[in-house]
């Protein structure tokens, strides 16, 4: 169990981040998603990554009703601006099989990596 939990920083933060990636990407999609996100009751997309795996797969299939699409979706414009934020986009593969396999484990790894970047920016901070 992870006991990390994300702040309300870091949720800006990353929805910043995927504002501007699916903005650039994909017009639309963002404003589609988030419509979506707020009908189930959460804040943001980014934050289901590391709140609620499970739910976000949900949302997308609402919307998508196709696996292949939703793994795109999920993989290429929601995951992947957040993996290179977090630098670990070679994990790309992985870390989606990871999230329909265990989304607990998936959350963790993903709650951790966020945590050591955070550390390792306080740590230049210092400097």
């Amino acid at each position: 169990m992870n006991k990390y939990q994300l702040t309300s920083k870091q949720a800006r933060e990353l929805e910043s981040i995927l504002k501007r990636y699916l903005s650039s990407k994909a017009l639309g999609v963002y404003q589609l998603l988030q419509a979506s996100c707020t009908k189930m009751g959460c804040k943001q997309i980014s934050t289901l990554i590391f709140t609620d795996p499970e739910k976000l797969i949900k949302l997308l299939k609402s919307k998508y009703h196709d696996d292949t699409v939703v793994r795109f979706t999920l993989r290429v414009l929601i995951l992947r601006p957040i993996l290179i934020y977090l630098q670990i986009l070679d994990q790309e593969e992985e870390l989606v099989e990871l999230l329909y396999k265990n989304p607990e484990e998936f959350k963790s790894i993903m709650l951790n990596k966020l945590m050591e970047r955070q550390k390792g920016r306080s740590s230049q901070q210092a400097f």
